[in-house]
């Protein structure tokens, strides 16, 4: 098996095909359950024998394109925040759960902007986005595609030689 990499260099502002997040559309959204202590790291939980108990903490959901972008537009006009589609892909996810579990809170972590999906978010909000001037000088970089074999060592290799690039 191998792993493909998308990449854009130095950032990651690049654009996107996919309106949300995963394969096919789909997200696997983990929502931990009550505290409990997860024995080992995500890299040695099958070999110790813990990854029934850690599959046991988390839960999983699918959220389409179509919700994906209806949460877009409620966001933005219930709360004027602006998401994009992986982030509504958390936020409709987490809001799933506390629907089914109420005493639950929740906080989303987002790593993209809006900015890369302006053909997805504009449809949805009526309107342009303002592209901050931090982005408006990648906006036409080329996009970088690398396959790697899927184990540890070539991903950690893969990391050092995007640093030592970005370095020179």
């Amino acid at each position: 098996m191998k792993l493909t990499i998308h990449y854009l260099a130095l950032v990651s502002a690049g654009k996107q095909l996919s309106s949300s997040a995963g394969v096919d559309g789909e997200c696997h959204s983990p929502m931990r359950r009550p505290t409990r202590h997860s024995p080992g790291n995500a890299g040695d939980l099958a070999e110790k024998g813990h990854l029934d108990e850690t599959k046991a903490m988390l839960e999983s959901c699918s959220i389409d394109d179509a919700t994906t972008k209806k949460t877009i537009k409620t966001v933005y006009d219930k709360y004027h925040y602006l998401l994009d589609p992986h982030s509504a892909v958390a936020f409709k996810a987490m809001e799933d759960y506390q629907q089914q579990h109420p005493s639950q809170k929740g906080i989303i972590v987002s790593t993209a902007h809006p900015v890369k999906f302006p053909e997805v978010v504009e449809q949805e909000i009526g309107r342009k986005i303002d592209i901050p001037d931090s982005v408006k000088g990648i906006m036409d970089k080329q996009s970088v595609k690398t396959t790697i074999e899927v184990d540890y060592e070539s991903l950690t290799n893969f990391i050092k030689n995007i640093q030592a690039s970005v370095k020179t």
